[in-house]
C-alpha cells in the first residue's frame, strides 16, 4: 500500500531504498511493471538483478577508490552493464598508463636541464620552463583512478558431518503441504517460494522443530536411548565451546552422574556409565 500510494501520488521525484524487500514473487512483478509504466523520475536501490534489469533505464554505481568513491552512470540496462564497466575500467587504466609515461618524460627533461644548467648558465631558462611544465602537469592531476577490485566471498558452507543433511520421507505438514519425499545434501541452497501469507515462515519453523521419533529401522543398534542435541549455532568437527567442556567435565559431577548443581544424570549418561 505504501508503494502504491507513492507511485500513484503527486510527487514527481521518488527515492526508494530497496522497495522490493519483503515482497513475494508476484508483488515483485507488480513493482517492476509499475516502475516501468510510471512517468515519474525514480531513483531506487536494489539487490535484485532482475528488478534492476527490467525496471532501470540507467544504473548509477559508486566506485570505491583510495581517494573516496566516485559516481559512474551507465546509460543502459543491467544486461550490458558488466561489459560496459569492464570497458570503462580498461580505458581508465590506459589513460593512467599514458599519464604516468608523460610525467616520467617531463621529469627526465627536468633532470637533464638541471644537469646541463650546473655548468651552462644558458640552460637556466630552459630548466625553469621544464619545471613549470612539470608543476602544471602535477597540479592538473592524474585521470580518474581505476576502481579498487573487490573480492567478495560468500562462506556459507556448513560443517560436513555427513553428506546428507536432511531426509524427509512422506513428510506432511498439516494444513501446509501434501506428503513429499526429499533429500538435502550439505552445500545445497533451497529457496522456499510462495505468496505472502501462504505459510513460508511457518513451514521453516516447523522444519526447525525437528521430526518425529525414529522408526524401528532407523533406531541405533543396542539399548542406548538417543538423546536430542540442542544446537545453538554452527559446530565443526574438532571444535567445542567452553560450555560443552563444562557439561562433560566428570570432575564436577557426583558419583551418580549428577552435576554439581544437583541435577540428576540423564538416561544416556547412566547407560554409558553402566557399560564402563
Amino acid at each position: 500500500m505504501v508503494l502504491e500510494s507513492l507511485l500513484g501520488g503527486p510527487h514527481q521525484v521518488l527515492l526508494l531504498d530497496e522497495p522490493d524487500n519483503y515482497l513475494d514473487v508476484p508483488a515483485k512483478r507488480w513493482l517492476e511493471e509499475r516502475l516501468v509504466e510510471s512517468p515519474k523520475t525514480i531513483l531506487f536501490v536494489s539487490h535484485d538483478r532482475e528488478l534492476i534489469n527490467r525496471a532501470a533505464g540507467q544504473i548509477a554505481t559508486l566506485e570505491p577508490t583510495r581517494a573516496g568513491s566516485t559516481l559512474w552512470v551507465h546509460p543502459g540496462s543491467f544486461t550490458t552493464y558488466h561489459q560496459a564497466r569492464a570497458d570503462r575500467n580498461a580505458k581508465l587504466a590506459e589513460l593512467r598508463r599514458r599519464w604516468d609515461e608523460q610525467r616520467a618524460a617531463l621529469r627526465d627533461l627536468v633532470l637533464m636541464y638541471r644537469q646541463k644548467a650546473a655548468y651552462n648558465s644558458d640552460m637556466a631558462s630552459r630548466l625553469q620552463a621544464a619545471e613549470t611544465r612539470l608543476r602544471r602537469f602535477d597540479e592538473a592531476g592524474p585521470p580518474e583512478a581505476v576502481p579498487l577490485r573487490q573480492n567478495v566471498r560468500m562462506r556459507l558452507a556448513g560443517g560436513r558431518t555427513a553428506k546428507r543433511a536432511v531426509i524427509a520421507d512422506n513428510l506432511e505438514l498439516t494444513g501446509l503441504t501434501r506428503p513429499f519425499d526429499t533429500e538435502l545434501w550439505y552445500g545445497d541452497r533451497v529457496a522456499v517460494l510462495g505468496g505472502n501469507g501462504t505459510g513460508k515462515s511457518h513451514f521453516l519453523r516447523l522444519l526447525a522443530c525437528g521430526g518425529t521419533d525414529p522408526e524401528l529401522d532407523q533406531l541405533p543398534v543396542g539399548d542406548m536411548i538417543p538423546e536430542p542435541v540442542n544446537h545453538d549455532g554452527r559446530l565443526r568437527l574438532g571444535r567445542a565451546g567452553a560450555s560443552w567442556l563444562v557439561r562433560t567435565d566428570t570432575s564436577s559431577r557426583g558419583a551418580d552422574g549428577s552435576d554439581a548443581a544437583g541435577h540428576p544424570a540423564s538416561r544416556g549418561r547412566k547407560a554409558r556409565r553402566a557399560r564402563a
